[in-house]
């Protein structure tokens, strides 16, 4: 996790599985009310498609 001046606020590891996602998204919501913070989440594609973003206009 980052802020917006992109200083490391926090590191958090889970396995890439859906069982995980709602651990992920307690910890990230926990923190961001504790720093008073809005969340944004930034999602990087890993199927390696190249051309992925002009086919999804």
């Amino acid at each position: 996790m980052v802020n917006c001046w992109n200083e490391k606020l926090d590191v958090i590891v889970i396995e890439n599985k859906p069982s995980e996602f709602n651990k992920l998204a307690k910890r990230v919501n926990k923190m961001a009310v504790k720093l008073g913070l809005p969340l944004i989440y930034g999602l990087e594609n890993t199927n390696g498609y190249s051309g992925w973003d002009s086919r999804c206009k």
